[in-house]
C-alpha cells in the first residue's frame, strides 16, 4: 500500500544542516515504516526550492511558500477585513500538491491537520483521502483571548500604532485561516480523529463524512516512564505554548489564590514557549511575584523526570481538541487538572484518572492543587489509574493497527 502524508511538520525528515523533526507524527512515522506492506511519503512546506529526496525508506517532498509581490501586499492590506482575500492564493499550494501526488501515486492520502495550507489537498486530487483532526482553528478562534478578555482588549493593550497594527492583522491572521479551514472540511468525506468532541465538531462542518477513530503515539520517552515520587512541597507543573488560548492568564490567576488567600507554599514550572506580558498586562499579576518559573522548553526526557517527581500537571487551555500534554503527564502517573473543554473529558474520567473543572474556575482548581497536596495516598492512587488507561489507549501496536484499517476501509477494493 503506497501511502502519502500531508503534514505540518517535516516528521523524522534529516536537512542538510541537521533537523530532525519530532513529536506524536515522527513517533507514528517510526512505526508505520517498520510495516513491510507500507510504502510511505510524506510532503511538507519548508524553505528553499521543490525537492523530492528518500532517506531510510521514506519518499520526502517539500516546497516553500510562495512569496507575496508587493501587489498582493498592498491589495491584501487594503482589504484587511476580507477573510477571503488570499484565496487565489491557495491555487498555488493546490498544483503543488497534484504535482506530488501524481508523482508519488498513492493509494490512500493522510493530511494532518486542516489549521494551515494542507487541508488544501483535498482539492488537489480526487484519491481516496483522510484528513486527521489536530485540533479545529474555528473553535480555537471562539476561545482565543480568553476568559474575560475581548478582542479589542488583545488589539488596545498599548497605545503604539505600529504595535496595535499588527495585534490587528494576527487576528485577521485567524479569521482567515477560519475561514480557508471551513471550505476545506466542508468538502472532506473522511476524518480520524480521537474524541467525541472531534466527531461532533465535523459532523456539522462536513455533515456527508466519516468519522474514524484514531490515537496518536507518545514520544518515546513516556513508554518508559520513572517510578513516581511526590516531592516533599507543592510542585505544580504546566506544559503550554504562548497562544493566548492556552491560558497563561489563568495560571497566574490561581497562583495569586495559593499564595495570597489559601498561604500555600508551593512551586509552579511553566515549561514551552510562553510570552507572559499580555496575561500579567490584563490581570495585573507577576510570576515572579507569584512562585511561577517560566522554564522553556525541555527535551522528552527531561519532562518524564519532571512529572514524576511533580505533585500535579495543571493544564489551563480554554480549548483543546485533545491534548499530548496530558497523556504524556498521565503516562508518567502524575494527576492532571484541567479545564472541563474540547475533548479532553474523552482523556480525563473526573476524580478517577485526573480532575475536570469548569473553563475558568480558579477556585476550584486552586482547591483541588492543594487537595492532591493534602492526600498523597489519593494522589498516587489517581496517577496510577492514569497511567493505566493511558497506556492501553496509546498503544503503538494498537493504534497502528487501526490505521492501517482505516486506509483499507477508505480505499475502494482494498483487501
Amino acid at each position: 500500500m503506497r501511502v502519502l502524508w500531508f503534514t505540518n511538520n517535516p516528521c523524522k525528515y534529516v536537512a542538510s544542516e541537521g533537523y530532525h523533526g519530532g513529536g506524536w507524527m515522527s513517533s507514528l512515522q517510526e512505526q508505520l515504516s517498520k510495516q513491510e506492506d507500507i510504502d510511505l511519503g510524506i510532503c511538507f512546506i519548508y524553505s528553499g526550492s521543490y525537492n523530492k529526496e528518500e532517506q531510510n525508506g521514506v519518499t520526502y517532498y517539500h516546497f516553500p511558500h510562495p512569496r507575496k509581490t508587493i501587489k498582493e501586499k498592498v491589495s491584501e492590506f487594503i482589504h484587511i477585513n476580507d477573510i477571503t482575500v488570499e484565496k487565489p492564493r491557495w491555487q498555488y499550494y493546490i498544483n503543488n500538491f497534484s504535482r506530488i501526488i501524481n508523482d508519488f501515486k498513492p493509494d490512500v492520502i493522510h493530511v494532518f491537520g486542516s489549521e494551515l495550507y494542507m487541508g488544501l489537498v483535498t482539492f488537489a486530487t480526487d484519491k481516496p483521502l483522510v484528513l486527521h483532526i489536530q485540533g479545529i482553528i474555528n473553535t480555537c478562534y471562539d476561545a482565543l483571548y480568553g476568559a474575560g478578555i475581548s478582542r479589542k482588549d488583545f488589539i488596545f493593550q498599548d497605545f503604539n500604532p505600529i504595535n496595535i497594527l499588527g495585534r490587528y492583522k494576527d487576528d485577521v491572521w485567524w479569521r482567515r485561516n477560519c475561514y480557508r479551514e471551513r471550505v476545506c472540511l466542508k468538502n472532506t468525506s473522511h476524518f480520524i480523529g480521537r474524541t467525541e468532541w472531534d466527531k461532533r465538531v465535523t459532523s456539522i462542518l462536513s455533515p456527508n463524512s466519516t468519522y474514524h477513530i484514531g490515537e496518536e503515539i507518545m514520544r518515546a520517552p513516556f513508554y518508559k516512564p520513572k517510578a513516581r515520587v511526590l516531592p516533599h512541597k507543592l510542585i505544580i507543573n504546566s506544559v503550554i505554548s504562548a497562544a493566548t488560548y492556552k491560558g497563561f492568564d489563568l495560571i497566574l490567576k490561581i497562583a495569586d489564590i495559593l499564595k495570597n488567600q489559601m498561604q500555600v507554599t508551593f512551586e509552579w514550572n511553566v515549561y514551552g514557549n510562553v510570552d507572559p506580558s499580555f496575561a500579567s498586562h490584563e490581570t495585573q499579576l507577576h510570576p515572579s511575584s507569584l512562585n511561577i518559573n517560566l522554564k522553556g522548553v525541555v527535551t522528552a526526557e527531561q519532562l518524564r523526570d519532571i512529572h514524576s517527581e511533580g505533585t500535579v500537571y495543571y493544564h489551563s487551555s480554554y480549548i483543546e481538541n485533545g491534548c499530548n500534554a496530558i497523556i504524556e503527564a498521565q503516562m508518567c502517573g502524575c494527576t492532571p487538572i484541567a479545564n472541563y473543554v474540547g475533548g479532553l473529558p474523552t482523556t480525563i474520567q473526573d476524580a478517577k484518572t485526573g480532575f475536570l473543572v469548569p473553563a475558568s474556575d480558579k477556585y476550584q482548581a486552586a482547591y483541588l492543587i492543594k487537595w492532591l497536596y493534602d492526600h498523597p495516598e489519593e494522589n498516587l492512587e489517581i496517577g496510577v489509574n492514569a497511567a493505566r488507561d493511558a497506556f492501553q489507549r496509546h498503544n503503538p501496536e494498537k493504534i497502528v493497527n487501526e490505521l492501517i484499517k482505516t486506509y483499507k476501509d477508505i480505499i475502494p477494493n482494498a483487501k
